[in-house]
């Protein structure tokens, strides 16, 4: 979806745009500087995904733009499961937590550093967004649907 990857399918792209839309529950969406979105990964009836943020640390900011590069982040792991198969398929669990605190081309290096060392040719390279993308893409994004039950 924002990589110059492949076009996800549509239910990969539904999946996508729910796990952002979750993520934006958790932190403040105005103090994003920028998400990595890593490709899911599925095993058996469960797929899941990774997510790694960097989000203006309120104590050290001194600039009003959540695109700044100075100062320190705090870095969060947002990760969902969701079952696809099997009976408990269409259960959801998301879980953002917050990991560390760093400068913003220390968090890009370590994203880096992943793609490094997992680097085997799957594509499981990480989608990057800037704060102002993540943004449009929670305010462009369809409400979820209603479940049934």
């Amino acid at each position: 979806m924002t990589g110059g990857g492949m076009r996800p399918s549509d239910d990969a792209q539904e999946t996508e745009e729910r796990f952002v839309r979750a993520i934006a529950e958790h932190v403040p969406m105005e103090r994003v500087a920028e998400v990595y979105l890593f490709p899911p990964l599925r095993q058996g009836p469960i797929e899941s995904g990774v997510a790694v943020l960097a989000v203006i640390d309120p104590v050290t900011d001194t600039t009003a733009g959540a695109e700044a590069v100075d100062g320190r982040h705090v870095v969060y792991t947002a990760t969902y499961r969701h079952t696809r198969k099997g009976p408990d398929r269409g259960t959801w669990s998301v879980d953002v937590v917050a990991q560390a605190d760093a400068p913003l081309d220390a968090v890009a290096a370590a994203i880096r550093g992943v793609h490094r060392r997992t680097g085997d040719g799957d594509g499981a390279e990480a989608d990057r967004m800037s704060g102002s993308q993540f943004r449009a893409l929670i305010a462009d994004a369809p409400p979820p649907a209603e479940d049934a039950g």
